[in-house]
């Protein structure tokens, strides 16, 4: 029981951050049943929602280490990426090495890695995107995607919003990102509503099943790390898992369109907000040229 009276679920746990929620069910037996078809760590939870549910938590991949200590000589894997894809791909993970570096720099705090990098999913994300469109369509569509398919070890929000700058960029040189973070190395104000929901698109939109299955058990409230909480009324979850992913991806696109807008117009580059933007390959060709 949540300390405000409400029934609470930990997606993560909370002093096991490798460790999501899998699957629940209110016969043990049948938790356990499924904890042994699992490679990797495993471990049952008890809660007292509305009855007695078991929920099944799995750390399938340990933890790596300080981010930095992995291996990112990509250029073997790179090959089979086109000229176009191999460009882009480059960059974000140049922009991600710049993040780790500045992350302990600033904060003398070491980001974890809790997987590898998945260096396939980013010729993916591009090929998810919508290409043909305005600028912020454009900048939102690469923004999401590359949040959603989610192919770093950590910080793949930092990561996409410096990927959003380089797209804003190749438009108008000079553009910067506004200060997103205050002194304390959060997100604003301003910010930090839009990227607390951005994580709740993207959990529900992974777990809609589960998360609808814990509401009939009379949870409330499912908390994922950084104290983001998910009200699950607030959420259509009697959906096939297939259309969840659907919905919560195009509401997750028109949270980032929207806040691609926002960041435009508080930079003063409110003329860029029905400009056309600019293709794949047209991007790969500015980044080659950009320094």
């Amino acid at each position: 029981m949540h300390d405000s009276g409400e029934n609470l679920v930990y997606y993560h746990l909370p002093n096991d951050k490798e460790f999501s929620l899998e699957f629940v069910n209110p016969d043990r037996s049948v938790v356990e049943d499924q904890q042994q078809g699992i490679e990797g760590r495993t471990l049952v939870r008890e809660y007292e929602l509305e009855q007695t549910v078991y929920a099944l938590y799995t750390a399938r991949q340990q933890a790596l280490g300080p981010a930095e200590d992995l291996d990112y000589d990509f250029s073997a894997e790179m090959e089979s990426f086109d000229a176009v894809d191999r460009t882009i791909a480059i960059r974000i993970l140049g922009l991600f090495r710049t993040i780790i570096d500045q992350t302990y720099e600033e904060e003398r705090k070491k980001l974890r890695a809790y997987k590898r990098v998945d260096l396939d999913k980013i010729p993916d994300a591009l090929g998810y995107v919508n290409w043909d469109g305005t600028v912020p369509e454009i900048g939102g569509s690469l923004l999401s995607n590359l949040i959603l398919t989610h192919p770093l070890p950590n910080a793949n929000h930092r990561t996409s919003l410096a990927l959003l700058e380089l797209y804003i960029q190749a438009h108008r040189y000079g553009f910067d990102l506004p200060e997103m973070a205050t002194e304390e190395f959060e997100w604003r104000g301003w910010a930090n509503q839009r990227i607390r929901e951005s994580k709740r698109l993207l959990t529900v939109r992974r777990n809609a099943s589960i998360f609808y299955y814990l509401w009939k058990f009379g949870c409330d409230v499912v908390e994922r790390k950084g104290s983001i909480q998910i009200r699950l009324e607030t959420y259509a979850l009697d959906i096939p898992q297939h259309i969840a992913y659907d919905k919560y991806g195009s509401e997750h696109e028109e949270l980032c369109t929207d806040l691609t807008e926002q960041i435009l117009y508080r930079e003063e580059y409110s003329e860029l907000v029905n400009e056309g933007g600019m293709t794949k390959k047209q991007f790969a060709k500015r980044l080659r040229e950009m320094p």
